[in-house]
């Protein structure tokens, strides 16, 4: 009974650590490079699909934070980032920090 207790307990603690970790964020799709250079600019769709097929990663910025996106597959989720460029995104997903990179493993994005 005791461990039937404790393996309950343990499986409760996961999952408020799982519905914590659950975010919906609003933001705009940036490039990665204008970030780390401290510009705010607004990309074109021309601009984010060269970007990104030249391999410049695209993120999420919401506030002053910004986030990685993956999709729920783990996959880098930069050709779904392209289509929102220069719109005002929600993207609903969990949130996580690993290694101090911020990052969303997106369900959805609107």
């Amino acid at each position: 009974m005791k461990k039937l207790l404790v393996i309950l307990t343990v499986m409760l603690a996961f999952s408020f650590a799982y519905v914590a970790s659950a975010a919906e964020l609003k933001g705009k799709i940036v490039s990665l490079n204008d970030v780390m250079a401290g510009k705010d600019k607004v990309l074109s769709l021309a601009d984010a699909t060269a970007l990104y097929e030249k391999g410049f990663p695209l993120v999420f910025k919401s506030g002053k934070k910004v986030y990685i996106v993956y999709s729920t597959s783990g996959v880098y989720a930069g050709k779904r980032l392209v289509k929102k460029v220069g719109k005002d995104v929600t993207i609903k997903g969990k949130v996580k920090n690993k290694g101090g990179i911020q990052y969303i493993i997106m369900d959805s994005i609107k």
